[in-house]
């Protein structure tokens, strides 16, 4: 119930009043003066308290008829031009409606401004069903260089000792996939349970790829090694067996 500050009767006062009406040989007039109503109200509860105990709750107070309301077909019309972003003008002109008639139409309809007639845009996150997918935290070790070493100058004897570590915090967030032409073979995580699962108390537990990838090892006449490492493991091998065929071929001239 929603009763308002200067109501008379409450929902329990309501029921005395027309329990007390009902009895035979009440006098409504004293009772109208003793709850300060009117007789008009004595009869209304007294009705209402014999109908059922539900009918003493307030009751709406929208009329049963409202000839003059906007019709549902007018509605849909109304509706319909308003989604193509008529202005109010345009829909009461063609429709023949007062606009304020229109106005009041399109902002039950929640169409009164125009940014309500544009979808809004899908929200594009990257997300994984777990917490702590997203995000993987690294700390890799790096051993600090002070010169160059025995594969450049040859001398082995010729070591830096002692000269330190260097810690690179490496966060990665997983937006790209394992490239195209690489073939994935299998699939592990960083922190797994001993059935193969991730372990999923650990917040930046990620899952790793296996992906096969070829290998070059190339060296120069001088001694320099070249490592490259390259996606596609068939190309790999192809350029291996046709580098071989290269440099036989270029022996046997």
């Amino acid at each position: 119930m929603n009763i308002h500050k200067n109501a008379r009767l409450t929902y329990a006062r309501r029921g005395e009043l027309g329990r007390r009406a009902s009895c035979p040989g009440a006098c409504l007039s004293a009772l109208a003066r003793e709850f300060a109503v009117s007789r008009q109200t004595v009869y209304k509860w007294r009705r209402r308290y014999q109908e059922h105990a539900g009918a003493l709750a307030d009751r709406s107070s929208r009329p049963h008829r409202s000839p003059t309301q906007l019709r549902r077909v007018a509605r849909r019309q109304v509706e319909r031009r308003r989604r193509q972003r008529w202005s109010s003008c345009r829909i009461a002109s063609d429709l023949g409606l007062p606009i304020a008639t229109v106005v009041r139409a399109q902002r039950r309809l929640g169409l009164a401004r125009l940014a309500a007639l544009t979808p809004p845009r899908p929200i594009l996150r990257y997300e994984w069903p777990q917490a702590g997918d997203l995000l993987h935290l690294d700390v890799k070790k790096l051993g600090k260089i002070g010169r160059v070493g025995h594969r450049i100058h040859g001398d082995r004897t010729a070591r830096v000792r002692g000269i330190g570590w260097e810690y690179v915090h490496v966060a990665i967030i997983e937006e790209e996939d394992v490239p195209s032409d690489a073939a994935v073979v299998d699939q592990t995580w960083a922190k797994a349970n001993k059935d193969g699962s991730p372990d999923r108390r650990l917040a930046n537990n990620f899952a790793i790829p296996v992906a096969a990838y070829g290998m070059l090892d190339l060296m120069s006449a001088s001694g320099l090694n070249g490592e490259y490492m390259v996606s596609n493991l068939e190309a790999t091998q192809r350029f291996a067996r046709t580098w071989a065929q290269f440099i036989a071929a270029t022996a046997a001239a």
